[in-house]
């Protein structure tokens, strides 16, 4: 069987590096926590893909240096699965990330599927 993988990346722009302070997820549009293990493990439970993601991405800052991307969650399996997966992504999931810039305290926030959240 081919296994191709599919991600779910942010980029950073070029203007400088983003500080992550924070970040939140949403599911079925209730806040469902930070993009963390319990979070990796619904979206698992909840399609039939096998997902990955970097643990760094968990809570505590991390930064995101200009025009460079980070990979936030993977899926590795079947066609099906992979589809379940981008599925729940484009009408179930919502996420948030706060960050500041080299000079700090801006609190600037970006969001993927911007609803109504809080």
């Amino acid at each position: 069987m081919l296994t191709v993988s599919s991600q779910l990346i942010i980029m950073g722009q070029p203007l400088g590096p983003a500080f992550v302070t924070r970040s939140k997820v949403w599911i079925d549009g209730i806040h469902a926590g930070h993009l963390g293990r319990e979070v990796v493990e619904r979206i698992h439970t909840e399609t039939r893909a096998s997902v990955g993601s970097i643990e760094t991405n968990y809570g505590g800052t991390w930064v995101l240096p200009p025009s460079d991307s980070r990979f936030l969650l993977s899926v590795e399996d079947s066609i099906d699965a992979r589809a379940d997966f981008w599925n729940f992504i484009a009408s179930r999931f919502a996420m948030e990330f706060t960050y500041d810039s080299i000079y700090g305290g801006e609190g600037y926030r970006l969001r993927y599927r911007d609803i109504a959240l809080d």
